[in-house]
């Protein structure tokens, strides 16, 4: 039987996508903000189509794991990856800097 979230677990993590970029991978921004930077451009939800792609071969999980909580108009993203609390997740994504 699966474990109920955690209020940290249901919130997810904070990111900001930065479409357009010449490099894929991950940085930590100036105020501490995990900034994940696509070459897809936000069109047509392409870039959160590639923010899946990218947090499923960067973290090893389905991109079906992968929820997008809040955001799916904005560079600020709340997701959520089933399985893993989202410090865990931000360890993980932190290995991937650009």
């Amino acid at each position: 039987m699966r474990q109920p979230l955690t209020k940290s677990e249901f919130q997810g993590l904070a990111i900001r996508v930065v479409p357009g970029a010449k490099k894929e991978g991950a940085e930590v921004g100036s105020d501490g903000t995990l900034k994940i930077r696509l070459r897809a451009r936000a069109i047509d939800g392409k870039a959160n189509a590639a923010l899946r792609e990218f947090l499923s071969a960067s973290l090893g999980v389905s991109a079906n794991a992968i929820i997008l909580r809040a955001g799916e108009h904005s560079r600020n993203k709340i997701i959520h990856v089933e399985g893993f609390p989202p410090q865990a997740v931000r360890g993980k994504l932190l290995s991937h800097l650009i």
